[in-house]
């Protein structure tokens, strides 16, 4: 374990075999382009997430826990991930697929096509 005061996700990320986080957008794409399970504690149930907690259980890629968990489940459920090939596996797998795309055209090729599918009411 590190604790750091602010480091760049890239210097970091590389070395890691868990992340574990409230499920923000930012830090759970950057954990999963490395290809690194996570633990998410959403901490906000009205912000995204929860959303982004529940897509990456879905996936395999990851657990969810409430913000509440004690830490002797916090432990297990970490101990659970690490022994866990599936979900390194399912983590590796998103990784390279997100490493794969390159996110401003495909969001382009998105909106293009529901620009030109799209009925004006």
């Amino acid at each position: 374990m590190r604790a750091e005061r602010r480091i760049d996700h890239g210097e970091l990320l590389p070395t890691t075999a868990i992340v574990i986080g409230h499920g923000g957008h930012a830090t759970a794409a950057r954990a999963l382009s490395y290809g690194i399970p996570l633990l998410l504690m959403p901490m906000h149930p009205l912000m995204d997430q929860p959303v982004v907690a529940r897509a990456v259980e879905r996936v395999g890629a990851g657990r969810v826990l409430p913000r509440t968990a004690k830490p002797e489940r916090i432990r297990e459920t970490v101990r659970a991930l690490l022994a866990d090939s599936s979900v390194r596996s399912a983590a590796q797998d998103l990784g390279r697929s997100v490493r794969e795309r390159d996110g401003a055209v495909v969001a382009a090729d998105l909106l293009e096509h529901h620009a030109a599918t799209a009925t004006v009411s």
